[in-house]
């Protein structure tokens, strides 16, 4: 007779009888959180270091991603759905265009998402537009209503692919759908905005 083996992985030995002797059990079980928040910035996603973007019009262009480090899960936003706001991952891009003396916002829509390596695959959380994620002022302080919420998620995710799409070599992924040809920009120029990004995830190593 043939012995059966439990498939190991960081999400099984989570799961599993071990995990809960080990760490306790998994969150999405129990709300227990066993991962760490982090947020992403603008210098860890955007897309084409040390260059700007062309955008057409109407058109999906990725303009951010990050692959995820060996040995890690993520997911995308921070804490659980329907609790203290202040403790809910906070999504917010300015995206801002190449005007010579102040960049200025550059209307569109956002997406953002996670990918398999090849990107063969992709699952996206969001899609809204970017004037409800940016800032105007030109200070650093960014305005929580320039701001979404989005809790620790992974339900944009078929089931059977989650381990594929949160583990190692995975991306998070930003497209960026413009209303108008322009140059989206890595670097503001002038003080016409903020350009900061800010993507919450939670890590599970």
């Amino acid at each position: 007779m043939k012995s059966k083996m439990a498939t190991f992985s960081v999400r099984n030995l989570l799961r599993g009888n071990l995990g809960k002797t080990m760490f306790g059990k998994n969150k999405q079980s129990t709300g227990t959180n066993l991962g760490f928040p982090r947020t992403l910035n603008k210098a860890e996603l955007w897309a084409v270091t040390g260059s700007d973007i062309t955008c057409a019009a109407d058109t999906w262009v990725r303009v951010g991603q990050t692959s995820i480090p060996a040995q890690q899960v993520w997911h995308l936003g921070q804490g659980v759905s329907g609790g203290n706001p202040e403790e809910i991952g906070h999504v917010h891009f300015d995206i801002v265009d190449d005007t010579a003396t102040n960049s200025v916002p550059e209307p569109g829509f956002v997406r953002l998402g996670m990918a398999n390596s090849p990107e063969n695959m992709q699952y996206y959380a969001m899609e809204e537009r970017s004037e409800d994620l940016s800032s105007t002022s030109t200070t650093v302080k960014i305005a929580r209503s320039d701001e979404l919420l989005m809790p620790e998620r992974t339900d944009f995710i078929p089931a059977q692919f989650i381990e594929i799409i949160t583990g190692e070599n995975s991306k998070v992924v930003v497209d960026f759908k413009s209303d108008a040809v322009d140059t989206v920009v890595e670097t503001g120029i002038g003080t016409g905005a903020v350009n900061i990004w800010k993507v919450p995830i939670t890590v599970y190593q």
